[in-house]
C-alpha cells in the first residue's frame, strides 16, 4: 500500500484529503506544521501533498 504524507495547516482542508485517500484505499497521515511533516517523513512516504507557503519553511 502507498504512504502518502500531507502537509496541511487548515483541519477542514487536512481532513478532506485524509477522508479522500482512504476513500481511494491509500495508507495516508497528516501534519499540521510543517516541522512535524518533516518527522513524519522518516516513514518514507511515497507522495507528499503540501501547501507552498508553510508557517515556518518557504518552498
Amino acid at each position: 500500500m502507498k504512504k502518502i504524507l500531507i502537509l496541511e495547516d487548515e483541519a477542514q482542508s487536512r481532513e478532506m484529503f485524509l477522508r479522500c485517500l482512504t476513500f481511494e484505499e491509500f495508507s495516508s497521515f497528516a501534519a499540521e506544521r510543517d516541522s512535524r511533516g518533516v518527522e513524519l517523513a522518516d516513514a518514507q512516504p511515497q507522495a507528499c501533498g503540501c501547501e507552498l507557503v508553510q508557517s515556518v519553511h518557504r518552498g
